[in-house]
């Protein structure tokens, strides 16, 4: 098939998915031998913040969700909480969702914490499988709002609504 084909009911124009992949957006230095400090609370960091998710909206003309892969150990942990307060002060998550407390399903949830190496450390293939459907089911309401394409068989499907 022809990837540049426009798929029959989708809207003109182009449509993409951006993944970027990056450090948590809040203020923090980190030594080599030490854990990840803090330089700025979060409060003080929402200006940059916004800043940031306004040039994310922009360039891409949508939301942005935040699949947060850090771990729960304590050096971490406190980006993921310094994380979750700018996007619950910005709008992007809700009070259920603030330290990692809701798994919900939400059409608004445009954030989500997945520690990776603890949800998959000796894990079955099965298990595996059922975390990253977990993770998959999560990110649906957001990929059903923004419409992609799937283009790994070669050629262009509709994946999701445009």
């Amino acid at each position: 098939g022809n990837a540049t084909a426009k798929p029959e009911g989708c809207p003109e124009g182009w449509l993409s998915l951006v993944q970027l992949r990056g450090s948590a957006p809040v203020f923090w230095e980190q030594t080599p031998s030490g854990p990840a400090q803090l330089t700025r609370e979060p409060a003080l960091a929402m200006p940059a913040f916004m800043r940031h998710q306004a040039n994310l909206q922009a360039a891409y003309e949508g939301d942005v969700f935040y699949l947060n892969l850090l771990a729960c150990v304590p050096g971490e942990h406190k980006l993921t909480a310094a994380l979750e307060h700018v996007l619950h002060a910005q709008g992007s998550i809700g009070n259920d969702q603030v330290h990692g407390v809701s798994r919900s399903n939400s059409s608004h949830d445009l954030y989500m914490h997945f520690d990776f190496h603890a949800e998959v450390h000796a894990a079955s293939q099965s298990d595996l499988d059922m975390e990253v459907e977990g993770l998959l089911s999560r990110l649906r309401p957001f990929l059903g709002r923004s419409g992609y394409f799937d283009d790994t068989d070669g050629g262009a499907s509709r994946a999701a609504s445009c």
